[in-house]
């Protein structure tokens, strides 16, 4: 993150923060804080990170640290909502949700007394207006996907990278006529359940097939989400609606789909989950990624010293532990909530479930897959327990990126061990609202330059329509300007 002390600006992405003021004394504090995202987003957030004079962050909350917010008119009419959330550790997050379209806001970190350490310039790069997750504009005001990459400053992704090397190609007509021989037979209604998504002008259509498709819903708000900031390429994909991988060379099927969970067996294109995009979207302002405490952190010399888990039984490991719980109480705090696979009879008694937030009141928390990778992994990562995760042939979008005994524990059921990790920066840097959407952007820009050229047909397809607002301020000012003055 970016230094300053006291006060400072941002004022666009592709500038540093600058140096408003800064008070030299022996007890002044400094503010360490993240560049506030200038794109539209459902919610808008940025970082701070409060040291005192020793350059060390606080270990108790700031008294008194709150936000103000000033229009940049005072007769512009623009509704919000702002959080504060303290994360521990001097660390806060503040997060903002527009009600309706705003031309600029200024935003100020001010301490007790009303001091302001540090403001923040809340605008859009390319100096339209910043507009609310529900807003629907034309496909003519909004970005290209590069241009909306761009003012994003989307990073790389090596697991996208890695995903789509298998892929230099795609002949679609060819992938879709093998994954209905595979998949959208009716005998395997059952088995499956996939959706062939065509996006055509900015529209959205889409083909399911199987019984359960219900999941179809999550990858329709991501992508009228998307279509909402950007114009996507036009493009089509396959979409597997279950937690399992199905490309898997070993049984015959080396097809790009596109999937939530991937493994080391198999081949598909992985996104993130339903589960982050979910929480995500619907933009609300206690997101559990922000505010994983759900109140105030527990200090770490009052946290249980017994690991804690929590799950169904999905996995023989989970089970496992389940039952070294009951011979080592003292150490373990794990139970099964539901069973389903096993017979409960054989195995330990089930254990009510328990709140996220109070996972945190352990200092180890432990990760263990279920029939796939657990999807609760990133909402552990962004909290201030050590995470103690089993070893595992799964993975979601970001696992490339992380590092044992760095960013969590291994483990196999044979070993323990204890070790400090910064997975809260983890989460902070590659697990935020920015990155999730990033990723989608990079996967349709990078997956798209692979179709081989070839007419999209939608023809027997359900148009996928926006269900938000329409009386909104779209486009830039002087677009504004210049459609008032054809008027």
């Amino acid at each position: 993150m970016s230094r300053c002390e006291y006060a400072c600006s941002y004022s666009s992405p592709s500038t540093p923060l600058q140096l408003l003021h800064s008070k030299h004394s022996a007890t002044a504090n400094r503010v360490f804080i993240s560049p506030i995202v200038q794109v539209n987003l459902p919610i808008r957030y940025f970082f701070a990170q409060l040291q005192n004079s020793q350059g060390r962050n606080l270990s108790e909350p700031a008294a008194g640290l709150r936000l103000h917010v000033e229009k940049e008119r005072s007769d512009e009419h623009c509704r919000f909502h702002t959080t504060l959330v303290d994360r521990g550790g001097g660390s806060y997050i503040a997060r903002i949700r527009l009600f309706n379209s705003c031309e600029r806001l200024r935003i100020a970190l001010l301490a007790e007394g009303k001091e302001r350490l540090c403001e923040v310039d809340m605008r859009n790069v390319d100096g339209s207006r910043m507009l609310q997750e529900e807003c629907i504009c034309p496909s003519t005001s909004l970005p290209r996907l590069d241009e909306w990459m761009e003012s994003a400053r989307c990073e790389e992704e090596p697991q996208l990278d890695s995903d789509l090397s298998r892929f230099p190609g795609i002949d679609f007509a060819s992938v879709l006529n093998d994954a209905m021989q595979l998949f959208g037979q009716p005998q395997h209604s059952r088995s499956y359940s996939t959706c062939h998504y065509a996006i055509k002008d900015n529209q959205i259509y889409r083909s399911c097939y199987g019984e359960y498709v219900g999941f179809a819903s999550f990858a329709d708000d991501v992508l009228l989400s998307l279509t909402r900031k950007m114009r996507l390429p036009d493009t089509q994909f396959i979409m597997n609606l279950g937690d399992y991988p199905l490309s898997n060379e070993a049984r015959g099927i080396k097809l790009p789909i596109i999937s939530w969970c991937g493994s080391t067996e198999t081949m598909d294109i992985v996104v993130p989950t339903y589960s982050l995009t979910n929480t995500l979207l619907r933009g609300e302002l206690f997101h559990p990624l922000h505010d994983p405490f759900a109140a105030a952190p527990t200090p770490w010399k009052k946290k249980s010293e017994r690991a804690v888990f929590r799950g169904r039984d999905s996995n023989q490991l989970r089970l496992d532990v389940a039952r070294l719980s009951l011979e080592r109480p003292h150490l373990l705090d794990a139970g099964i909530t539901r069973y389903f696979f096993f017979d409960k009879e054989k195995h330990p008694e089930t254990k009510p479930t328990i709140p996220m937030s109070d996972f945190f009141k352990h200092r180890f928390i432990i990760s263990i897959d279920g029939t796939v990778a657990a999807y609760r992994l990133p909402y552990l990562l962004a909290g201030d327990s050590v995470v103690m995760k089993s070893a595992s042939k799964h993975y979601e979008h970001f696992y490339s990126r992380l590092t044992p005994y760095d960013h969590y524990v291994p483990f196999d059921g044979d070993n323990v061990v204890q070790t400090l990790s910064n997975m809260k920066q983890f989460a902070i840097d590659h697990l935020q609202p920015l990155n999730i959407f990033c990723y989608y952007a990079r996967f349709f820009h990078a997956y798209s330059n692979r179709l081989v050229a070839g007419e999209i047909s939608i023809e027997g397809m359900e148009e996928i329509s926006q269900k938000g607002r329409r009386d909104c301020e779209c486009g830039s000012p002087s677009d504004r300007g210049k459609m008032k003055s054809e008027l």
